[in-house]
């Protein structure tokens, strides 16, 4: 897991990302009795992953530091044009950004408001789909698993 994504714009297009939205739904949708707890665990991964992804695609923009999502300075749309002058500042327009919710409230957790409130949400997501990657997946017990499918999956001629 040393290599595992720390930052929203790398995790989106990761092998972990990958790895995991295929891991959950696996494991989810396994015809496989496992235990009770087992299962909670699956369902609890999965929605973690599912409605974690979302997100961390969202935080983005509220991340990048070509953008001005919080009102903090002007960003110039074209860096190159420039003017002399007070036209400069009647020239000057942010970069506007529309911030879909959805993501956020089906996770349950606010929209940001500041960079350092959106770089916290973004570790604490990203640290969830570590835990659901290392732990959720990983701990479950699947020897009877795997003895039923080795099992299953030999044919006799």
């Amino acid at each position: 897991m040393d290599r595992f994504p720390t930052n929203p714009s790398s995790f989106v297009s990761s092998t972990a990302s990958e790895l995991l939205q295929n891991l959950s739904l696996f494991f989810c949708f396994l015809d496989h009795p496992f235990s009770e707890d087992t299962s909670k665990t699956i369902i609890r991964n999965r929605r973690s992953v599912e409605l974690g992804a979302p997100v961390l695609q969202a935080l983005v923009p509220f991340l990048d530091p070509r953008l001005d999502m919080f009102g903090d300075k002007d960003v110039l749309q074209d860096k190159s044009f420039k003017t002399k002058g007070s036209s400069q500042r009647k020239n000057k327009q942010r970069k506007r950004v529309h911030v879909d919710d959805t993501p956020f409230r089906n996770l349950g957790v606010p929209v940001p408001t500041s960079r350092e409130s959106a770089e916290v949400l973004s570790m604490s997501v990203l640290e969830d789909q570590k835990l659901a990657l290392e732990v959720g997946f990983f701990k479950i017990d699947l020897t009877r698993f795997l003895m039923f499918g080795v099992r299953s999956s030999i044919s006799t001629p």
